[in-house]
């Protein structure tokens, strides 16, 4: 499934980055349509109300090309970002976490040399107080 998965993705980003040169050659293809149409038609006659939608139909078609949309994509983008979140998550926790046992290690290496002193100071005969 995640081969299927990642090769599906692939072959989505390869449509996406030739989507472009897609939408040039089939605007092309739409004027060159057009152009063979107009030219068949007599050169002296009306046209008719269909043959006039039919031509706008045409050069709206030419002039505003769809644009590119994966769902595909849009989720993966989606899965990625919520794996990148979620390994920052998991950074700044273990961070927190050394920040943690690093504190409460030092205040325990403090409080071993409190008792050493106060001890050293107890022990001591000439300390009074």
């Amino acid at each position: 499934m995640k081969r299927k998965y990642y090769r599906t993705v692939a072959i989505e980003s390869k449509r996406k980055r030739q989507w472009a040169k897609l939408q040039q050659r089939r605007t092309a293809n739409i004027k060159s349509l057009l152009d063979e149409c107009q030219a068949a038609l007599p050169i002296l006659c009306t046209l008719t109300k269909a043959q006039r939608e039919a031509i706008e139909y045409l050069q709206q078609m030419a002039d505003t090309p769809p644009e590119f949309s994966s769902p595909m994509l849009e989720h993966d983008k989606e899965r990625r970002h919520q794996n990148r979140l979620e390994k920052r998550r998991r950074r700044y926790w273990k961070d927190a976490e050394f920040r943690q046992h690093e504190r409460e290690r030092i205040r325990e290496s403090k409080r071993k040399r409190h008792k050493e002193t106060t001890a050293d100071i107890c022990d001591n005969r000439d300390y009074d107080k």
